[in-house]
């Protein structure tokens, strides 16, 4: 339920969508209604006609411990956006639409916002252009630390996931958050307590990237990577 059209009735409603916009003064259409100018555009966030609350806003929303979804444009609980403007449901089916075509504008844009948001996370410098990061991530098809082809890493990738035998090791992959989701290669960095810049960038499936984490160094990781990729297509396969 929509908690800033509680209490709004229809003619209220049909006012504001008809009337309300950037460019018209908000108190004329609160006084013709004998509503206040916070009533108004609250009114209008929750049909979604302003795009960024009001800090009044926003201070509700919080003590009520909701968002509203950028793409759904629906309020849910705070735990289901984790650190995105959209919910878990939309995010799910939005990058799997997004990730299903590697050559789409929206691909290399979604990519090198979640490296931004990563860094900033993170604490670390992007140094990346999308002009170099498109040329680079086209020019290059294979795992840097286990040498696996895109093709190669989705058939051990669904092997992984159909797996129904008792080896602990395949079940410990199998129960990864975002193995089942991640379609295409990953981008890790080197020296993992430095940022994203071209000479720290690699391009390695992702669970590769997931073994490595940050604790394993570049050079350590390409000399294991290989036997332990054969390792797991022998238990999955065998």
């Amino acid at each position: 339920m929509n908690p800033f059209l509680k209490g709004v009735t229809d003619l209220e409603l049909s006012v504001i969508l008809s009337n309300y916009s950037r460019t018209r003064r908000t108190e004329t259409i609160a006084n013709n209604l004998g509503r206040t100018y916070q009533d108004v555009k609250e009114i209008a966030f929750g049909l979604g006609l302003s795009q960024k609350p009001t800090e009044w806003t926003r201070i509700k929303m919080r003590k009520l411990g909701i968002r509203r979804c950028s793409l759904c444009r629906c309020f849910k609980p705070v735990k289901e956006f984790k650190s995105l403007s959209f919910c878990e449901k939309c995010r799910h089916k939005y990058y799997k639409e997004v990730y299903r075509n590697n050559s789409s504008k929206k691909f290399f844009y979604e990519r090198l916002k979640g490296l931004k948001r990563h860094a900033r996370v993170l604490g670390v410098k992007f140094r990346v252009n999308k002009k170099w990061f498109k040329k680079w991530w086209n020019e290059k098809d294979y795992c840097y630390y286990c040498g696996s082809s895109l093709f190669k890493y989705l058939l051990i990738q669904q092997a992984i996931l159909r797996y129904s035998g008792k080896n602990k090791s395949i079940i410990r992959f199998k129960n990864l958050h975002g193995l089942k989701y991640v379609k295409t290669f990953t981008v890790d960095r080197k020296k993992s307590h430095k940022g994203y810049y071209p000479a720290n960038m690699v391009k390695c499936c992702n669970i590769c990237n997931i073994v490595k984490g940050k604790y394993l160094s570049a050079a350590d990781m390409k000399k294991i990577a290989p036997a332990f990729i054969r390792r797991i297509t022998r238990l999955i396969f065998i």
